[in-house]
């Protein structure tokens, strides 16, 4: 029982890793809209985020309520991503991005993980 929690956490934490490195490849694309100096920014932001310290045990503790793209906007909210880079990144409405925001907050407190809402407070 220890050792398939243990593949499953492996399993979680590695699929993490994946959202994070498409997240970055997203970011560095040419056709991204946004100026080489937040580039760098979000870039060293994502890449000193810890998946074993307190905020990445956050994510994984909380990774069964989320989809790949609630994690993705998580993660964005969490590096300080401005609204406008996310828009652009993503190709959404500003609406989007509150409605996201939202709909994350909910699916986190109803899971009892309000620890993780912080980033989502701004």
């Amino acid at each position: 029982m220890q050792n398939t929690e243990f593949l499953n956490s492996g399993l979680t934490e590695y699929s993490i890793l994946v959202i994070i490195k498409k997240l970055c490849a997203v970011i560095v694309d040419s056709e991204a809209n946004i100026s080489d100096e937040r580039k760098v920014k979000y870039l060293h932001r994502l890449a000193s985020y810890q998946i074993k310290g307190e905020e990445g045990k956050d994510i994984l503790q909380c990774y069964h309520v989320l989809t790949h793209t609630d994690i993705r906007y998580l993660l964005c909210f969490a590096i300080g991503m401005e609204y406008g880079d996310i828009q652009t990144l993503f190709h959404i409405e500003k609406k989007t991005i509150y409605s996201v925001r939202y709909r994350i907050r909910k699916k986190l407190k109803k899971a009892g993980r309000d620890n993780v809402v912080a980033p989502l407070t701004g």
